[in-house]
């Protein structure tokens, strides 16, 4: 379940990524860091999982070509701090930035994601 939902949402980035409105006047790779997930489950008891899901996303996302996403060590040196999107893309020079949160209760898992673009703080 979570390796289909990795894929989904990997496809969903690059067809939102390969999209462009404005052609730079120098050829920009598209790039996007992946945040760590934030445990937002009643406890607290789903870091493992949440950095799992991060890591994993960020190792498939970099197979994608022409994809800039930063390392591992890049976005986990910013856990648990209160940056602001443009703060973080200027940080890990990157031009969107993919956030999410992971919530368990009982038998349910809920896993959501959002991606922000850096120049506008707007979510895509």
């Amino acid at each position: 379940m979570a390796i289909a939902t990795l894929a989904i949402i990997a496809i969903v980035i690059w067809q939102i990524l390969s999209k462009r409105d404005v052609v730079p006047a120098e050829p920009v790779k598209p790039s996007i860091a992946v945040l760590p997930f934030e445990d937002l489950s009643p406890q607290r008891d789903q870091e493992y999982f949440s950095d799992g899901l991060t890591d994993e996303l960020i190792n498939r996302l970099t197979k994608i070509e022409n994809l800039r996403v930063p390392a591992r060590i890049s976005v986990f040196s910013l856990k648990g701090k209160a940056l602001d999107i443009c703060e973080i893309g200027e940080k890990l020079d990157v031009a969107n930035v993919l956030e999410g949160s992971v919530r368990r209760t009982s038998d349910k898992i809920r896993i959501t994601v959002q991606l922000v673009k850096v120049a506008d703080g707007y979510p895509v």
